[in-house]
């Protein structure tokens, strides 16, 4: 009898354990089709994500290839892209109400910052989620809205992060500047939490500060740069100019030479 009831308990533990690993990688599945149907619907723009991985049992995952693209009207291939991103969430909490993230860390991100200060694809895609954000859509009739999953994130930073800044009057070229390192803590941590929707605006809206602020540290620098490869480039033209002006008079003065000689030849 004993022998039995360890058999059926070991057998119990490996449904339990398959079941676990089935339903892990449904989990993935739908968290990334989660990722790229919520990105646009709240951003208005492409969202792509390579892979996601998160374990039922430690509660540790981790996002690889994320891509956010451009809003119409900006030639960028994207506005951020993302290598990885590590997730650590409370296991207990996924079927829950609301999925308690303890960390998310976003790895050395690539931001593209395209137009200027006060209008760019930065502020367009801040602009779409705040309108996105701002009220509750009317729910199809005979509907009921759908309840969206509420959050709780402990920690959310980021680091290495770097702006590609291409500003009007660069020509499409851009200027690497160092992201600072962001730190954002306790978010949702009341009894309502915070939607993705929430934290998509709370993210974009620091990254968005600290690239301004970032960049306006760097313009000096970067005008020094643009102002000089404009002289290099007007002094490259003025060259060529004089190069193709001294042809041209070196061959006006070679056919008045032939005229002269055929004149005193007749």
């Amino acid at each position: 009898m004993k022998k039995l009831l360890v058999k059926l308990a070991i057998a119990l533990l490996v449904v339990l354990v398959v079941a676990g690993v089935i339903l892990s990688l449904t989990m993935n599945s739908i968290l990334k089709k989660g990722i790229e149907l919520a990105g646009p619907e709240i951003a208005k723009v492409n969202v792509k994500v390579d892979h996601v991985n998160v374990s039922l049992f430690s509660g540790k995952g981790e996002v690889r290839g994320l891509v956010v693209g451009n809003p119409e009207g900006y030639k960028s291939e994207s506005a951020i892209k993302l290598g990885q991103a590590s997730v650590q969430v409370k296991a207990s909490s996924v079927f829950a109400d609301k999925l308690i993230v303890k960390s998310l860390n976003l790895e050395a991100p690539e931001i593209t910052f395209e137009g200027g200060l006060n209008k760019n694809n930065l502020t367009a895609i801040m602009a779409n989620v705040e309108a996105s954000t701002g009220g509750q859509p009317t729910p199809a009739e005979g509907k009921e809205p759908a309840a969206e999953k509420k959050l709780q994130v402990d920690e959310l930073i980021i680091r290495n992060g770097k702006i590609h800044v291409s500003l009007p009057g660069q020509d499409g070229k851009t200027t690497p500047v160092n992201l600072p390192n962001i730190e954002l803590r306790d978010l949702g941590t009341g009894p309502e939490g915070i939607t993705g929707g929430e934290l998509t605006k709370r993210l974009l809206q620091t990254i968005l500060a600290d690239a301004t602020k970032a960049i306006g540290t760097a313009l000096p620098d970067m005008a020094k740069e643009t102002a000089s490869a404009a002289i290099k480039t007007a002094e490259d033209q003025a060259q060529q100019a004089l190069k193709g002006a001294g042809k041209e008079a070196t061959e006006a003065a070679d056919k008045a030479k032939k005229g002269l000689k055929n004149l005193f030849s007749k």
